[in-house]
């Protein structure tokens, strides 16, 4: 089984977590870190002249990862990184 996150397919993801796009950059770090693959989704709007926040960011890992992300980012946020 492939484990990059571009081979995720819808039904086999669920999202673990939703925020500002900094901070769901900072917990897909996390999960880097953890050896979890994980897909951010939304935050921002590429065009022309760059980028443009949108709202909020959406970070999605496979649904058989779910726990293991979660634990990561939990031990993260607990640590205060």
């Amino acid at each position: 089984m492939s484990h990059d996150p571009d081979d995720m397919v819808p039904g086999d993801v669920v999202r673990v977590q939703i925020g500002s796009p900094a901070q769901v950059e900072a917990w897909r770090g996390v999960l880097r870190g953890a050896g979890v693959p994980s897909q951010v989704v939304g935050g921002h709007f590429v065009g022309g002249l760059g980028t443009a926040p949108l709202g909020p960011a959406q970070l999605w890992v496979r649904r058989e990862d779910a726990a293991a992300a979660a634990a990561a980012i939990g031990e993260a946020e607990e640590a205060g990184r």
